[in-house]
């Protein structure tokens, strides 16, 4: 699922008021803490962000003490924990980055998430829980139990381009250049994925702050701003986003080339780029059995994405397109090629069908 759909979630159980605890566990740097965080102000509510990373299971768990008759021993909580008489009786309790505990420090709060308490603490009546984690954490000791898992509603978060534009980068008024190269290049939106990359790799959040630079100074030839970029999307990526920038004016998107304001380039180089951010326009049809699964609008661009690849100077360039989308799905790719009527085109599919696996 993407971010509008877990916070989607998140807001049906405040709005309904189920306590059950929610997991969301995705790649770093998609927005999760900020959803959440921004989620709860709207509803008013006061986002008490816990980090049990950062403590052992001890910490976790409350320092032992006696009690005021010096009769019994108690355990006294952290203060950061939710409180009704300091938080105003309506909190988000937020577990970020719960997948760097470790299991013992997963033990340490199975009583807080499963009973709502841990010793003499008791979460307040008006307190949901959320508790966030990271893809990348996913190693040796910090693999979730299974008792741990077990007692939240556990969602899996991935980034989506769509989701972000539409929900995020013009509310938030990402710069212009960020905007068109991720158009160009929808690949580039998160990078983390593909493995040895480097320390750093792009994600929203990096691209956020390369906006907020832009916004203060767009001029990339200056050394301080290529290596400020650089530093918050890394070599590869950065240094192809300022290529971009360079060559900006002759560069085609998607969404250029898709409505017949530009049209193909001509170089290898960059119509394979474009094929592979159309293709990632389309990544929807991954899990479709059908063309019949999709919404009318979702048939509607594959169909006009499968015919965009004609539109290419060279044959070996159009049935690339058209194999590249087979890999995504293979019968999605075939019926948006069947769909098509022009007759050149049919006659073309025709002499070719051994290129085109029909």
């Amino acid at each position: 699922m993407n971010l509008r759909e877990f916070g989607e979630i998140f807001e049906y159980n405040i709005e309904h008021n189920i306590k059950q605890s929610l997991m969301g566990i995705g790649p770093t740097g998609i927005g999760k803490s900020q959803l959440v965080r921004t989620l709860g102000r709207k509803h008013g509510y006061t986002v008490v962000d816990f980090r049990f990373a950062q403590m052992n299971e001890d910490q976790i768990a409350g320092l032992i003490c006696p009690n005021a008759a010096k009769t019994k021993t108690i355990m006294l909580m952290p203060e950061t924990m939710p409180d009704d008489r300091r938080d105003g009786g309506k909190t988000v309790l937020l577990l970020d980055d719960i997948s760097s505990c470790s299991k013992k420090a997963q033990a340490a709060v199975y009583e807080l998430i499963l009973d709502r308490r841990m010793g003499q603490y008791k979460l307040p009546a008006g307190t949901f829980v959320v508790a966030l984690g990271n893809t990348e954490d996913f190693t040796g000791d910090t693999q979730f139990t299974g008792m741990f898992s077990d007692r939240f509603e556990l969602h899996i978060i991935e980034p989506d381009l769509a989701c972000w534009k539409a929900d995020f980068a013009k509310a938030n008024g990402i710069h212009r250049l960020v905007m068109n190269y991720l158009g160009y290049n929808p690949a580039a939106f998160y990078t983390g994925a593909e493995k040895n990359r480097g320390i750093k790799f792009a994600t929203p959040r990096s691209w956020e702050k390369v906006s907020d630079i832009l916004k203060l100074d767009e001029d990339i030839n200056k050394p301080v701003i290529r290596n400020k970029i650089l530093g918050n999307l890394g070599e590869e990526e950065g240094r192809k986003f300022l290529d971009y920038c360079t060559n900006s004016a002759s560069r085609v998107t998607v969404e250029e080339y898709m409505t017949g304001k530009k049209k193909a380039p001509v170089s290898a180089e960059e119509i394979a780029v474009l094929t592979r951010a159309m293709v990632e326009n389309v990544r929807f049809v991954e899990k479709a059995g059908s063309m019949a699964e999709l919404s009318q609008p979702e048939r509607e661009l594959v169909a006009r994405t499968v015919r965009a690849f004609f539109g290419f100077s060279r044959a070996e360039y159009i049935v690339t397109g058209y194999k590249r989308l087979r890999l995504v799905n293979a019968q999605i790719a075939k019926e948006a090629l069947l769909l098509i009527e022009d007759e050149n085109i049919k006659k073309f599919i025709h002499n070719n069908s051994a290129m085109f696996m029909l």
